[in-house]
């Protein structure tokens, strides 16, 4: 018969264990917390993006269709809808969602003029960002149907 000797220090004890579960824990919880950011941001950053390129095909609805495109911000609700033109020559109205850390700054409407696209007047659209403290400014340069995007550190809280 074979004796086995059991080392008392070989084992781990309970509150070891406890130490290392709460040791990966918190390091979960440091990675869960960067992660929700960095989505927030990535989340942002599409939504600007797929913002400019509405603004371009609105531009280009009216000055390829010969009919006028609008565009509108609402503070409110929290929301753009802008008016195109589909492949039949109807009028639709499309919905964009805001972002809930990106808030618009005023409300307003912006028609693009029929055959040349263009504004016809200098008007700013701005969004803030509540999570990096930055402001999103798009303004509209006279004549061009241009626009100009500005980044910059919001001052106000």
């Amino acid at each position: 018969m074979t004796k086995y000797h059991v080392d008392k220090h070989l084992g781990s004890t309970f509150f070891e264990m406890l130490l290392v579960l709460g040791i990966v824990a918190i390091c979960f919880s440091f990675s869960f917390s960067q992660a929700s950011r960095w989505q927030e941001k990535l989340e942002n950053q599409f939504f600007l993006y797929e913002f400019e390129k509405v603004l371009y095909q609105l531009q280009q609805t009216a000055l390829f269709t010969n009919q006028t495109t609008k565009i509108s911000l609402n503070q409110q609700f929290q929301k753009i809808e802008y008016e195109t033109v589909d492949y039949n020559g109807n009028i639709v109205t499309i919905k964009l969602k805001i972002p809930s850390k990106l808030i618009v700054q005023d409300t307003q409407t912006i028609q693009f003029k029929k055959g040349n696209g263009n504004t016809g007047k200098m008007k700013k659209m701005s969004f803030i960002c509540l999570s990096v403290n930055k402001k999103y400014s798009y303004q509209f340069q006279m004549g061009s149907g241009r626009f100009e995007k500005k980044e910059e550190s919001n001052s106000k809280k």
